[in-house]
């Protein structure tokens, strides 16, 4: 900017360079976003295996629901003789 002949300097220079504590919170945005990856992963692994393990106990559940009401059907058509 040109003042009565002389340039002015402008924050224009300052603006582009980083604050005192930028570095500071990088580091700490970056350990948080790391340790959040790892928590939210372990999350993702357990729901995974428990949600395995629970679609597997509510087949096995229908599977012996359904044995059962046959068994139960079969001993009536044999016990009516």
């Amino acid at each position: 900017m040109k003042l009565n002949g002389i340039f002015k300097k402008t924050s224009l220079e300052k603006e582009n360079e980083p604050l005192p504590g930028f570095k500071l919170g990088l580091n700490i945005r970056k350990r948080v976003d790391e340790k959040l990856l790892l928590t939210g992963n372990t999350l993702n692994d357990w729901q995974l295996k428990i949600g395995i393990k629970t679609t597997s106990v509510i087949v096995v559940l229908i599977w012996l629901a359904a044995f059962i009401y046959f068994l139960l059907i079969l001993l009536n058509v044999i016990t009516k003789k």
